[in-house]
């Protein structure tokens, strides 16, 4: 992977509901860079580590959503890792709200050090109040506030490891996509310019 990779291209990470993957195409746009999906090869990267998917399901039937959540974080990790490390051309890259937070500080630190070789790792974010942003999320999908996909939810929108990987942070409430993107692609062409300083 070449430098014009990790300098052109713009990840976009951040909790659910957020506008991720509809901006990622409106970028995808403007930009005419590609857009590259994380789903792709998930299962080859899962396999590789020996993923149960049925043991998966059996957690969330009889555990939660959380318990799910935390088996699948080292393969998620390894997921993540392999996936960059195959990009090699620019490219508009959303991540999935749980591929970019980690518990376990080995898990973080391997995912840190190949994300934050890239320049433009924008985090999306509802409101700069982490109550109100997990309010929001858990309005707009419906879902009550003691559920166990809210609590999910809370530990994605609270977490610092968004906040460590990101290079800006944009805030999205009151904002339609198109105005988000624009801005987006404004931080981005300012930093090209040495107008701004990567965090």
């Amino acid at each position: 992977m070449g430098d014009t990779v990790h300098e052109e291209s713009i990840l976009l990470i951040g909790p659910p509901h957020v506008g991720k993957s509809r901006i990622s195409y409106l970028l995808s746009d403007k930009t005419k860079l590609p857009l590259v999906s994380l789903s792709d090869k998930r299962e080859e990267h899962y396999r590789a580590l020996n993923y149960d998917k049925n043991y998966a399901s059996k957690l969330k039937r009889e555990a939660g959503e959380l318990a799910k959540y935390k088996y699948t974080k080292p393969f998620e990790a390894y997921h993540v890792e392999k996936s960059l490390d195959n990009l090699d051309k620019s490219a508009i890259v959303a991540f999935e709200p749980s591929q970019t937070v980690y518990e376990d500080q080995t898990l973080f630190d391997n995912v840190f050090k190949m994300i934050k070789k890239f320049k433009n790792i924008i985090l999306l974010l509802p409101d700069v109040d982490m109550l109100e942003s997990w309010q929001l999320i858990n309005k707009i999908s419906k879902i009550p506030a003691d559920s166990d996909l809210s609590k999910l939810n809370w530990h994605l929108v609270s977490s610092s490891c968004n906040v460590n990987l990101a290079t800006d942070i944009i805030y999205t409430l009151g904002k339609t996509e198109e105005e988000l993107t624009d801005e987006i692609i404004n931080v981005v062409e300012k930093k090209k310019q040495g107008e701004v300083k990567v965090a």
